[in-house]
């Protein structure tokens, strides 16, 4: 990067008396500020912040620091301007402090969802951007910050903003500013998954005996100790875990228990969804300029139309006038709808007309009118009203017929079981008896032991 640079190097050597400032005031803010505090890099009265309220101002003002509700002073009392403040505010408050703002001031974005192009198409002119974003641990000083520079930037810039933030923790210049918003699961989000997993160790440790402020600094340290082991050592990962599991011993049953439980899926699952989600941020943020591009487009489009619309248009308008003369030719205009609906009449009452009388209906010449072969000419002459009687008529005779039809049917089942029925009629000789039962065994008794009326035996 440094060696392709044609930009002219700007001399912003850190000094004493170097004055740097905060757009926002928020609790990343806090924590640039204390680590750089800490590490004696700036002194707090050289460090200025800016917020909305006075009640945004406690926090960094305990700090030592300057606060103001001017931004536009920030920016013009100091050559580094730290960018901190949220994503649906950042224009305003760009479009406020671009005047003051220039080639000669280093402006370092900690925004997690703007490009650095995009910072300075907001601002309206050429600046130096650098995109700076670092995690909650650089206030102990052993935080993640990656950093990626803009197109305006110098190489003197780029170390100048190494020299503030490089001792706060891991200072990493990527190569693509499209990986910033790709390692938010991983650098962005961890350090809560690593909370939440020494917050774990601890309360294992309470239930066991363990006092918990005891827990939580033991469970605390045996993490970071991991963590420098991992950092200092050449060994992988995978074989730091086997150093530490003896055969049969009680590390290697954790580990089979944690194996089975899913852990690493797990931990990969909430580092995937957390840089998912950043990616998903960015794209809802860049989508309002999207579409007013395709909107702008689209309206371009419309006022300047190609040269296909225009010969579709014009074949349009040419093949027009020929189809009014085909149908013009065939059928009258005025009658089109009722030929239509005699065509419909004539197709369901085909059956009740005879065939020469529909032979004799077709026109001579079918050749000449092949889309038009059966409509019957001579109707025309009867004139609308005619046509509209003879329609009426026809339909309600093969109304008449179809009624007469299904009254004959009805009247031909009624018969068929009446017929039925007498010839499965059995005559009074043969009908059976109804069966008595008996009660506790009694003997069998006599027809003429029951009652005609009831069928039951004369002793109940």
């Amino acid at each position: 990067y440094f060696i392709q640079s044609n930009l002219s190097s700007h001399n912003m050597a850190l000094t004493p008396d170097t004055k740097v400032g905060f757009l926002g005031a928020g609790k990343l803010v806090q924590a640039i500020a204390s680590g750089l505090i800490d590490v004696k890099i700036l002194k707090p009265e050289n460090m200025m912040a800016s917020a909305r309220t006075e009640a945004g101002l406690e926090e960094v003002k305990k700090l030592g620091l300057t606060g103001t509700l001017d931004n536009n002073k920030v920016v013009s009392e100091c050559s580094v301007v730290f960018l901190a403040v949220a994503p649906k505010v950042l224009p305003g408050v760009l479009k406020e402090v671009g005047e003051g703002l220039n080639m000669e001031k280093l402006l370092i974005s900690v925004v997690c969802s703007t490009t650095s192009s995009q910072i300075v198409e907001m601002i309206g002119k050429d600046v130096p951007v650098i995109r700076a974003i670092p995690n909650t641990p650089v206030a102990v000083r052993e935080g993640v910050i990656r950093a990626y520079p803009g197109e305006f930037c110098s190489p003197d810039q780029v170390e100048l903003c190494r020299v503030l933030m490089g001792p706060l923790g891991l200072f990493s210049i990527l190569p693509n500013e499209d990986l910033i918003n790709a390692t938010s699961g991983l650098c962005g989000c961890s350090p809560a998954f690593v909370y939440m997993m020494i917050d774990a160790m601890a309360n294992a440790a309470v239930r066991m005996g363990l006092p918990r402020e005891q827990a939580v600094k033991l469970a605390a340290q045996t993490v970071a100790g991991s963590a420098g082991m991992v950092l200092e050592s050449d060994k992988h990962v995978a074989e730091l875990v086997n150093d530490v599991c003896t055969p049969g011993g009680v590390t290697i049953e954790g580990v089979w228990h944690l194996e089975k439980k899913r852990f690493k899926g797990t931990v990969m699952d909430a580092v995937i969804r957390s840089t998912e989600k950043s990616l998903e941020k960015v794209a809802a943020h860049n989508a309002p300029k999207k579409a007013e591009e395709v909107k702008e487009e689209e309206a371009v489009a419309e006022e300047a139309p190609g040269e296909e619309a225009k010969q579709e248009e014009e074949g349009e308008k040419v093949d027009q006038p020929e189809e009014v003369e085909k149908a013009e030719d065939v059928i009258p205009a005025d009658d089109f709808d009722i030929q239509e609906r005699l065509l419909k009449e004539k197709a369901k009452s085909e059956s009740h007309i005879d065939p020469p009388e529909r032979k004799s209906d077709l026109l001579e010449d079918d050749d000449a009118n092949p889309g038009y072969a059966t409509i019957n000419y001579g109707d025309l002459q009867l004139g609308r009203e005619g046509i509209l009687d003879k329609m009426t008529s026809s339909s309600s005779e093969s109304d008449d017929e179809k009624n007469k039809e299904k009254k004959e049917k009805k009247r031909s089942k009624k018969e068929k079981k009446k017929r039925d029925s007498l010839e499965n009629k059995e005559p009074d000789s043969e009908k059976k008896s109804p069966k008595v039962g008996r009660r506790n065994g009694a003997e069998k008794l006599d027809r003429s032991e029951y009652c005609k009326s009831c069928r039951r035996p004369w002793r109940y």
